[in-house]
């Protein structure tokens, strides 16, 4: 097992915490194509201003990967999945898409494909 840290924009955390959020999706690249289930992530809150992270909580949360899956694109990710455990806010397949385009450009999707990391929360219980 390999713990990782990750950063999550504050209220996606806050939907983690609450039992909202059971699903990242994230580029298949860097740590994220790395990752195997039974790792863990420790999730620092990343408070956002216009775009930049202008604060970072670190230790705020801390899951253990239960599920890996690769796709080839959002769409398809949640056309097989559905969105409301990845973006819990979103009202539908092209809101999520819309909120995933605000990290991670449609190039950079091509490129890498997409990761669906389901996950439970270890701590902070709630």
């Amino acid at each position: 097992m390999k713990l990782y840290e990750a950063g999550r924009e504050s209220s996606l955390l806050d939907d983690i915490l609450v039992g909202d959020k059971r699903i990242e999706c994230r580029l298949n690249r860097g740590q994220y194509a790395d990752y195997q289930v039974g790792d863990r992530v420790r999730f620092r809150r990343d408070i956002y201003r216009n775009g930049v992270s202008v604060v970072e909580l670190p230790n705020q949360a801390e899951v253990e990967i239960t599920k890996l899956e690769n796709f080839t694109s959002f769409q398809e990710m949640f056309e097989s999945i559905g969105y409301e455990l990845a973006i819990p806010r979103a009202s539908s397949i092209d809101s999520a898409i819309e909120q995933c385009r605000i990290f991670y450009p449609e190039s950079e999707e091509r490129q890498h494909g997409v990761r669906a990391v389901h996950f439970k929360l270890i701590w902070p219980q709630v």
